[in-house]
């Protein structure tokens, strides 16, 4: 299984692997995971570098550039998670 949801902030991330997160926006670079529904997870470069867009968002800047499903990939018919993230900005 090459997927592990991470449990905790990383302070670096094993050769050959790459960090990501779901479409629940980070509001700060050291969001605790669970917060708002925000999980991560770390997977093989292989399985995602040129398939899955680097993600600018600002979390977690000590483990250099991280992946995020706020991306096209959504279904047509269901709301883009960028805007369900932009939807619930104001909820805790």
């Amino acid at each position: 299984m090459s997927k592990r949801y991470l449990h905790g902030m990383p302070r670096k991330i094993p050769a050959g692997h790459v960090v990501m997160h779901n479409p629940v926006r980070p509001r700060t670079p050291d969001q605790k995971l669970g917060v708002r529904g925000f999980r991560a997870w770390r997977d093989l470069r292989s399985n995602v570098v040129g398939k899955i867009p680097e993600c600018a968002c600002g979390w977690a800047p000590h483990l250099g550039v991280h992946y995020s499903h706020l991306s096209n990939w959504w279904p047509a018919n269901r709301a883009k998670p960028e805007q369900c993230a932009l939807d619930h900005e104001d909820e805790s």
